[in-house]
């Protein structure tokens, strides 16, 4: 796109400082968990799809951080490559939606032709970019259902199905009763993750009970283990963690020799990166849901849509570890396998963001009432 003012010459140059470039036909073949994407591998829309895009992600993580960052940047890389496109860049570390915005429209005014925001916490940082850049078009991941410019496709997981199954595994499997959750940051879509673990252990064992902690972070480790080890003082054997490589702090503290024993992470599998005490990854297929945005902008079936994708799609599987595996029981592995199936069915329905979205909110819950 032609330049016209020098501000626009500056936050090009700012896409230099803050991006990575991740070529799209540098990388393996194999994408490390990305698993299947639930789409078809052909082209839906009928025709010859596009090649030769310019891509941009945005994300809270890195492109190695084993957590929500690895995903998301391996799902565009590999559609990226899938597709042939021209380019994929991969804006990192980013927190605040000043930043994602100032992203988002460099890369609009930039010419690229998809941006996928892959933080939930920056909704209004999207629309923003999307109303003034019609012709761009923009992804975001786990955002609340709301009012989308025409421009825009969200995707949000049923995290909480997941992490329901999660707590089924350590309501079955602790000693002490007690169990708590960490957290990044205080939004719905990541709050629900923590309430639906909190359902799926009451699901099975009401005589838990639970501490919550957010740490205002995404990859301060010293905070986490801060919190961790506030939780394991007041009893807590098994901790849910909803943050990303923040999550290294509990990992050592679980490794210590204390209360902690356990420690269940989520959106990537961790198991190599604490084989000894994490007892299961909950996985979300997101390079499967940045994969559906590529997808469509390539194959000219672009939605403007919000939608929510489940077990179906890949999203809230548990990955055992070779280290832990051998410590969970036979019964707590068929229990998780009768909720999945059940979930799947839709014969339990886990509550949504809207039920489930604030702190707390699963304490008021009867589990039982769950089941349809």
């Amino acid at each position: 796109m032609r330049l016209k003012r020098l501000w626009a010459l500056m936050a090009l140059l700012a896409i230099v400082v803050l991006v990575v470039g991740a070529g799209c036909g540098d990388d393996d073949d194999d994408s490390g968990g990305g698993g299947d994407s639930g789409g078809s591998g052909e082209s839906s829309g009928g025709g010859e799809a596009k090649t030769g895009m310019k891509i941009a992600l945005l994300t809270p993580g890195t492109g190695d951080d084993g957590s929500w960052g690895q995903a998301v940047s391996e799902g565009a890389k590999e559609y990226g490559e899938k597709y042939g496109a021209e380019q994929v860049e991969i804006a990192e570390n980013l927190d605040t939606p000043d930043q994602y915005e100032q992203q988002a429209t460099a890369f609009a005014q930039a010419g690229f032709d998809l941006v996928v925001l892959a933080n939930g916490s920056v909704q209004q940082a999207t629309q923003r970019s999307a109303q003034q850049y019609p012709d761009t078009l923009f992804g975001e991941i786990a955002v609340e259902e709301g009012a989308l410019a025409d421009n825009i496709s969200a995707a949000n997981g049923k995290w909480q199905n997941g992490t329901f199954l999660a707590g089924i595994v350590a309501a079955m499997m602790t000693e002490t009763n007690k169990l708590a959750t960490i957290g990044g940051f205080d939004f719905p879509a990541l709050t629900a993750e923590m309430e639906g673990f909190v359902l799926g252990a009451r699901y099975v064992n009401p005589d838990i009970t639970f501490q919550r902690t957010y740490i205002n972070s995404w990859t301060d480790t010293g905070k986490a283990r801060a919190a961790a080890e506030a939780q394991q003082s007041r009893g807590a054997d098994i901790i849910f963690s909803a943050t990303d490589q923040a999550t290294q702090g509990i990992f050592q503290l679980a490794q210590g020799g204390g209360t902690l024993k356990y420690v269940i992470p989520q959106y990537f599998n961790k198991c190599d990166q604490a084989p000894d005490v994490v007892l299961t990854s909950v996985l979300y297929n997101l390079q499967g849901i940045v994969g559906r945005f590529v997808e469509m902008a390539a194959e000219d079936t672009w939605k403007n849509e919000f939608v929510e994708l489940g077990l179906d799609f890949g999203v809230g599987t548990l990955e055992y570890c070779e280290g832990t595996e051998g410590d969970i029981p036979d019964d707590v592995k068929k229990a998780v396998e009768d909720a999945s199936k059940k979930i799947t069915d839709g014969t339990l329905v886990v509550p949504g963001l809207d039920e489930i979205g604030t702190s707390g909110s699963a304490d008021d819950i009867d589990p039982k009432s769950l089941e349809q």
